[in-house]
């Protein structure tokens, strides 16, 4: 091989590893893309912040960003980050009457040729509320009586309706503190399992009354 032609394939060689260990285009290099977080039942509101810097030697344009829930609004800084620039896309959903643990996704789409969309996904997080005491009812034979399910809230709640699927009698027998509650339910008619609707409301913190409802307490009848 010539001297003209190790020369040329040294310079190669070098353009190849310059390529390699550099990132070209822009891209957007977030600091987490899920963000966790634990709402009180009361609370109206979730708010989550991403970060992110520019790396590479072009700047990045933020198309596009779209939440997938019209519950979901999102605030941007500006469009176009130059490299090097520090930005971030602020996340707030509304949880509405809502006090049950959900998942929320954004796509923000830009026009990098490295990484053009990136999810964002926002996990919120609710405490236990509630428990039944107990769980399972039962029947035998030619019984009828009714039997009491005491309910404890953590937090304090206004006792709605209550009703059974199969037209069981139920009602309400006492009540302490909006936090526990003691309710009758009758045997269901001509079924196997059934179950049992219970509607509560809890106040928010922004005036609006959410809505809880319990369907986990399943009624069992044995026949003999």
């Amino acid at each position: 091989m010539t001297t003209g032609c190790i020369s040329r394939l040294t310079v190669l060689l070098a353009g190849m590893v310059l390529i390699e260990g550099t990132t070209l285009g822009g891209i957007l290099r977030w600091e987490s893309t899920t963000s966790e977080i634990r709402c009180g039942i009361r609370d109206a509101k979730a708010s989550a912040t991403f970060g992110f810097t520019v790396e590479g030697d072009s700047p990045v344009r933020i198309a596009k960003v779209t939440p997938a829930c019209g519950c979901t609004t999102i605030e941007l800084e500006k469009r176009i980050y130059m490299p090097g620039d520090k930005g971030q896309i602020a996340v707030e959903v509304d949880l509405g009457t809502s006090i049950e643990s959900v998942s929320r996704s954004v796509l923000v789409e830009t026009d990098s040729d490295v990484s053009p969309n990136t999810m964002l996904a926002v996990n919120i997080s609710m405490p236990h509320i509630v428990d039944l005491d107990p769980v399972q009812l039962s029947w035998k034979g030619d019984d009828r009586d009714s039997r009491e399910v005491r309910i404890r809230f953590s937090a304090p709640v206004e006792m709605g309706k209550i009703s059974g699927a199969r037209n069981q009698e139920c009602r309400l027998v006492s009540a302490k503190n909006k936090r526990e509650y003691v309710i009758s339910i009758g045997p269901p008619e001509d079924v196997d399992i059934s179950d049992v609707l219970i509607a509560t409301n809890i106040v928010g913190t922004n005036g609006k009354q959410k809505m809880l409802r319990i369907r986990q307490l399943f009624v069992i009848t044995h026949r003999q």
